[in-house]
This record gives C-alpha cells, structure tokens and sequence, in this order.
C-alpha cells in the first residue's frame, strides 16, 4: 500500500506531454528526449523550429535536451549554447 501512495505521488509530479499538447503551458522543468532523432526535413523546417521553440519556452527554470548522438542539429545548438 506505501508502494502505490508513494507510486501515485511521485506520477503526480511528472507530465508526460507532445510539444503540441503543450503549447500555452509552462513547468518549471521541462525535457525534451531524443532531439537528435528529429529529420529536419528542408520543406518543413520552418514548422519543426517553431515547435521546437514552443517546446523550449514551456521551461521556467530549467531545461534539459537529450540526445544519443550528435546530429548537424545538436551540434549547432551546442554552439549557439556554450559560453
């Protein structure tokens, strides 16, 4: 029984979310997993930036982005990022 109350709490704490189920929301952390497996595609780039900053701007305090490799992507945002 302590497992489930402590199982409940802690599930109340995470919001599991797409970017487009975000918009207008705000957390004061927000992760963002697996950006290096995005398909910047040319013809929708502008799209795919836009929900990316929708996604980015939904953090208060704290943002984390996640990626298993590096990507043309990560690596420009790495730059655009480091002192």
């Amino acid at each position: 029984m302590l497992v489930n109350k402590y199982l409940r709490h802690i599930c109340s704490l995470v919001t599991v979310l797409t970017i487009h189920s975000s918009k207008g929301l705000e957390f004061e952390t927000v992760v963002l997993a697996g950006i290096g497996k995005i398909q910047f595609v040319a013809e929708e780039l502008v799209d795919q930036v836009r929900l990316l900053y929708v996604g980015m701007t939904r953090a208060k305090s704290q943002l984390l982005i996640t990626s298993s490799g590096d990507t043309v992507f990560t690596q420009r945002l790495v730059e655009l990022v480091a002192p």
